[in-house]
């Protein structure tokens, strides 16, 4: 959808950038796709914001939309360009966004065969619907075969998680379980267990991941002390505490990086 710099000039200030940013985005996502931009126009719409916005704001954007007229830039810069005037513009609306309205290279692309590792990862009693969706995304990543869900962790097809999941939850297989149906071996990541540097890490099973409140339920502790353990992230800052999907990256890299080097 674009519009004349007549027609945007009738519009109200918050109403004109949002419609600048989404001709930009709409663009962006062209030039993404091997189309082309014109800058005369690109400079024309953009013009139309500069004279309501905050003055610190309006002087960087004014730098950006000079750049335009280097043209022609290379495919990428042009839509890095048009990326940070887009955001400077729904910045100064108080619209800065959620990750999962940001679009990226690969939400282009289509998916080609993954590759599948024997290892998956059980939520048990995850409350975050949010967190739900980044485990899958980072599963998805790392080559995980399944994501396991106990019975009260938030399905992937709710809203939220579906949102930061970014479509991985479509890619990655689920299924709800308990903690005695798990593919063994079974080790749990928690307090108070073997540091992530030193840890055996097998080259298949399941690692569980607790809930953000509790951690790791008693049920599940037992049965990952009886096989594959307990993994602990050290940490050093005063609240030595991390987000659960920032905590399962860290783990998955390691896990996945051990496998590879036993292929290897």
């Amino acid at each position: 959808m674009y519009f004349t710099v007549r027609k945007l000039q009738k519009m109200n200030y918050r109403l004109r950038a949002d419609k600048v940013a989404l001709v930009l985005k709409k663009t962006e996502e062209e030039l993404k796709r091997g189309g082309r931009a014109d800058p005369v126009y690109i400079k024309s719409i953009c013009s139309t914001v500069i004279s309501e916005m905050e003055k610190k704001k309006a002087e960087f954007l004014e730098k950006e939309i000079e750049k335009i007229s280097a043209l022609p830039l290379p495919p990428q810069e042009l839509v890095f360009l048009l990326n940070n005037i887009r955001y400077i513009i729904l910045s100064d609306i108080g619209r800065d966004p959620a990750e999962w309205d940001l679009s990226t290279y690969s939400d282009s692309f289509e998916c080609v065969d993954r590759k599948i590792l024997d290892i998956n990862v059980y939520l048990d009693n995850i409350r975050s619907p949010f967190n739900v969706g980044s485990v899958f995304r980072t599963a998805e990543s790392f080559c995980f075969n399944r994501v396991l869900l106990s019975e009260y962790t938030p399905s992937p097809d709710q809203k939220r998680a579906m949102r930061s999941s970014m479509g991985s939850s479509e890619i990655v297989e689920w299924e709800r379980c308990g903690v005695e149906e798990l593919p063994s071996p079974v080790f749990a990541l928690e307090l108070g267990g073997s540091s992530i540097d030193n840890f055996s890490f097998p080259e298949s099973g399941t690692v569980i991941i607790g809930s953000e409140e509790l951690g790791v339920s008693p049920e599940a502790v037992k049965r990952a002390k009886s096989e594959g353990g307990i993994v602990t992230i050290p940490l050093f800052g005063c609240k030595s505490s991390v987000n659960v999907g920032v905590a399962f990256g860290i783990l998955a890299y390691n896990w996945v990086n051990s496998i590879i080097d036993v292929e290897k």
